[in-house]
């Protein structure tokens, strides 16, 4: 601050204005006490504990630390301890357990996910078990979207969006023309810590009759519309990209009016 620049007020009206607390340093700033080693950064408005490990990663020089007199930090709110960047794998030395920095949290990893996700042991640290504990846990780490996967001793398969797990139909498989070659088979255990969402339904524009029946729907904006002969020889459609699905999936999707040309 320039304190040529201060504005000299009267006593009365100083006195008039709310006491707002302590103007803490600007975000990001380094601070310590002249009489203790430990070294805080400012986060929204909080003085938050660097470890050691956490002050090298993220790039803090000592050269950026503020010295202030002892007893001054006493009074600034004190947040969690930093957390490691975003993207960080990590585990206690005593302990296998090994997670994902993600959003400032931990994220457990199974092996499962590790494999999926193409992490290597080599990029994982190791800390303390203390400083490890001094983090927050979060849900564990899910697998990449886009995955199929289906458990050892099911056969319902799921694909995976955004951290949930969504049930493929039979139907629906051959409709998003899915391979079974594609499928990766995780333990029951690990299927069951990922999140189920909501079935997986078909894709826009799919072609789609069922075994009992010879009218064929084109799925359009989530609804299936019954195509005449004439309308499906006027999209240029092709018989061979029609898919036979079950008639229980058919009644999951409202039906709208036939498409006549």
């Amino acid at each position: 601050l320039d304190l040529a620049a201060a504005t000299l007020l009267p006593d009365e009206e100083i006195l008039s204005y709310k006491d707002g607390g302590r103007a803490l340093p600007e975000e990001g700033t380094l601070v310590k006490a002249r009489d203790n080693p430990a070294v805080y950064v400012i986060i929204n408005n909080e003085k938050r504990l660097l470890s050691a490990f956490v002050f090298q990663q993220r790039g803090y020089k000592f050269s950026q630390i503020l010295t202030a007199e002892p007893g001054e930090l006493d009074g600034y709110p004190t947040g969690p301890l930093m957390p490691p960047l975003d993207g960080t794998l990590i585990k206690a030395k005593e302990q296998p357990a090994v997670y994902h920095v993600g959003n400032g949290l931990l994220e457990p990893l199974t092996y499962f996910v590790f494999q999926e996700r193409g992490f290597k042991f080599r990029d994982v640290v190791s800390v303390e078990q203390a400083e490890l504990s001094s983090w927050t846990v979060g849900k564990p780490m899910p697998p990449p979207t886009g995955l199929l996967v289906k458990a050892q001793s099911a056969p319902m398969v799921y694909y995976i969006e955004s951290g949930v797990k969504r049930p493929i139909s039979y139907g629906v498989f051959l409709a998003r023309r899915l391979n079974f070659k594609d499928v990766v088979v995780a333990t029951d255990e690990e299927l069951a810590i990922i999140e189920l969402g909501e079935d997986l339904r078909l894709p826009e524009r799919a072609l789609v009759k069922t075994p009992e029946a010879a009218t064929v729907y084109y799925l359009v904006d989530g609804v299936l519309r019954p195509l005449t002969y004439t309308a499906f020889q006027n999209r240029r459609l092709l018989f061979r990209d029609v898919v036979t699905i079950p008639a229980e999936e058919l009644t999951k999707y409202q039906v709208g009016a036939v498409v006549e040309n």
